[in-house]
């Protein structure tokens, strides 16, 4: 049986859909680039950032020699409800060009069916889907080894090997989408997704021989 189309969504006219993650993906975007700009500002010494002035009578010392990677955990979240919400806008948009396509035979397109469809055929739609999946696939591991690696080995290192990652992280849809929809072909998106596990492989493993 097809899907029911869910009450809440027929409120909103279907030529909008696709417009209703914009807004968010814009705050996304702009608070990325906030505290991106923010960390590339704050010196960092072997002890970590100097704290502003706001902060710095309040927060505990373990918190001032780790303030760098607040700001990378912060912008690792960004990025990862950034694609949640151009995920979700691929989805609107696959729905309208199937909706169009149906039209023209007479059909309707269902939009739980081809939103949550397991295998989309919509490109751009399965480029958010793989990158959210991609994402999730490294954000634990990410977070543990870049706090261990800051508490246990070096600040500013983790720092760079942070951003780094991020950096990597909003690379992956544009050579996923380019690795599918042209000739490069899928080898492209090795270097963006290798250097990530790298990073993370070589963080625990200083941290190991740290502690073990």
């Amino acid at each position: 049986a097809t899907p029911a189309e869910p009450a809440t969504i027929m409120l909103i006219p279907s030529s909008l859909l696709k417009f209703v993650p914009v807004p968010f993906l814009f705050f996304l975007l702009s608070a990325l680039g906030y505290v991106a700009r923010h960390a590339y500002e704050t010196e960092v010494t072997h002890l970590g950032a100097a704290l502003p002035a706001k902060l710095s009578s309040k927060t505990p010392f373990a918190l001032a020699t780790v303030y760098p990677i607040v700001s990378v955990t912060i912008a690792a979240f960004l990025v990862y409800y950034t694609f949640l919400f151009a995920q979700a806008g691929s989805g609107f948009l696959a729905h309208e060009k199937s909706s169009t396509k149906a039209a023209k035979d007479g059909l309707k397109a269902s939009f739980p069916a081809v939103k949550y469809a397991a295998a989309p055929t919509d490109m751009l739609q399965h480029t958010f889907n793989r990158s959210v999946g991609n994402t999730l696939e490294q954000l634990p591991p990410f977070l543990v080894s870049v706090w261990l690696y800051a508490l246990l080995v070096d600040v500013a290192h983790a720092k760079f090997l942070g951003w780094l990652w991020i950096g990597l992280r909003m690379c992956y849809p544009i050579v996923f989408y380019l690795s599918c929809t042209t000739s490069i072909g899928f080898p492209v998106i090795v270097p963006v997704t290798l250097p990530g596990y790298l990073s993370i492989f070589f963080m625990l493993y200083k941290c190991a021989l740290r502690v073990l």
